[in-house]
């Protein structure tokens, strides 16, 4: 989709691309950033999931003291 600038020469379109092959274009260091400036967005649940998902221990602050 296209469309062009009210009295001007700018044409605006729209590109979509499958996130896989955005981010695999991206640097550690970019990647890193783009879930750091994000990771308010996901819903806690969902990355405890994914977290434990990938081997990580997820324990509630304050359990850890309790070993």
């Amino acid at each position: 989709m296209s469309r062009r600038g009210f009295l001007s020469n700018k044409l605006f379109v729209t590109v979509e691309i499958p996130f896989d092959n955005a981010w695999s274009d991206l640097s550690s260091d970019e990647q890193e950033g783009f879930v750091t400036s994000n990771i308010d967005m996901i819903d806690t649940d969902v990355l405890i999931s994914e977290l434990e998902y990938r081997g990580y221990i997820v324990k509630e602050e304050g359990e850890y003291n309790n070993e």
